[in-house]
């Protein structure tokens, strides 16, 4: 299993893993729901692989290194996804589950994450 590579989630927003070292990672985040654009994103794994799987983790922040400043609510946003890279058959997984926490006033802190699932093929 390896990291490295173009990774594509079920909404077709695009993962870009460009470079490893000491058991962390960088590369690109291209987004297609909420906001568009391009972000970095940063992430750590366990090397040793249990049970056929490697845990993971990443994070993005969600401002648009393609523009010069905030263009929605969205880039007041950061993302962390933790889970697990499988090989399944002949397709590699990473399923994540995903917050997503943005910044609001204090009186609606109770709506400021979003949860969900994400699983990324490897392309």
């Amino acid at each position: 299993m390896e990291l490295i590579g173009t990774w594509i989630n079920e909404y077709g927003s695009q993962m870009e893993i460009t470079e490893i070292k000491d058991n962390t990672f960088k590369g690109k985040y291209s987004s297609t729901t909420g906001t568009t654009g391009s972000y970095n994103v940063i992430g750590c794994f366990n090397p040793f692989i249990q049970n056929g799987t490697i845990v993971v983790s990443l994070s993005i922040s969600w401002n648009n290194l393609d523009s010069n400043g905030p263009q929605s609510q969205w880039d007041y946003s950061v993302s962390s996804m933790t889970g697990l890279l499988q090989k399944i058959g002949d397709r590699q997984l990473l399923i994540v589950t995903h917050v997503l926490v943005q910044s609001t006033i204090v009186s609606n802190n109770w709506q400021s994450s979003i949860i969900d699932k994400l699983t990324f093929v490897k392309q």
